[in-house]
């Protein structure tokens, strides 16, 4: 069946191991089949070839999971979303706390505008606070960035008071569907109301694009989720599948079992 999948084949020591590109959330396959089809999809996203010992993919919501095959185990995930209605109600939803933040961002004068580069300070910031290592080198991120805005796929807003970039947030938008990408803040600013204000005025401009979603991602981090039920998101389920393919394969699955804890198919 004709089609493409975006998947990222990667060697450690002893075993190959097929997953998701880094950056994002889920993906799936591309088909060019015809709409009776609908398995196709998952036909050509699990037509692995015969060397890869692991594979971990994490599935759209739009996916059909009894078309999995059964040797893979399905883990159920979360993202939040704000439909068609929600969008066309955007403001309607926000929790009393979000409200009195954006009133706050207006009195503290943030101001709110779209640029063209990545802010690369909030980005290592976001990261550096929590002692984490950012998933991709900001520098690599920026060309990225640079290419998504200039093929008009990526916005992306700043939030500054007087004249300092305090928060970001990046939008991929595509088709029918937009997608909270990539964010990031400065701490000493999380009480002037800054992200509360950026995130609103984003959903203001996402409202009036005619969209079916605007995906906010995010769902498996509770303080993240929190921040943008606030806004009135929903919860939608999503899966990540995974499967040894191999005696390796298994002997790798075991391994992040330790590591990560016991998954189970639902």
């Amino acid at each position: 069946m004709p089609g493409v999948s975006n998947v990222l084949y990667h060697n450690r020591p002893g075993i190959t191991v097929a997953t998701l590109p880094l950056m994002f959330q889920y993906f799936g396959p591309l088909t060019f089949a015809p709409a009776e089809e609908p398995s196709s999809g998952c036909r050509i996203l699990f037509a692995l070839p015969d060397q890869i010992d692991y594979a971990y993919f994490s599935l759209p919501p739009s996916i059909d999971t009894s078309r999995i095959p059964r040797n893979w185990r399905i883990h159920p995930q979360r993202t939040l979303v704000v439909d068609r209605q929600g969008l066309g109600l955007w403001g309607n939803f926000f929790r009393d706390d979000v409200k009195n933040k954006i009133r706050k961002g207006r009195r503290e004068k943030v101001i709110i505008s779209q640029t063209s580069r990545l802010p690369k300070e909030l980005w290592d910031i976001a990261y550096a606070r929590k002692s984490l290592r950012a998933p991709i080198d900001p520098s690599a991120l920026e060309q990225w960035c640079d290419e998504l805005v200039a093929a008009s796929l990526l916005t992306i807003h700043v939030a500054s008071i007087d004249g300092k970039p305090v928060a970001f947030r990046g939008q991929l938008v595509f088709g029918e569907y937009a997608y909270d990408w990539i964010a990031g803040s400065d701490p000493q600013y999380h009480s002037t109301g800054a992200n509360q204000l950026l995130m609103a005025e984003i959903g203001d401009e996402i409202s009036k694009m005619n969209l079916y979603a605007w995906d906010l991602v995010g769902g498996q981090v509770e303080s993240i989720a929190d921040f943008k039920k606030s806004f009135g998101a929903a919860e939608v389920v999503h899966y990540h599948v995974s499967a040894a393919l191999t005696p390796k394969g298994r002997l790798y699955s075991a391994l992040r079992k330790l590591r990560y804890g016991f998954w189970r198919r639902s």
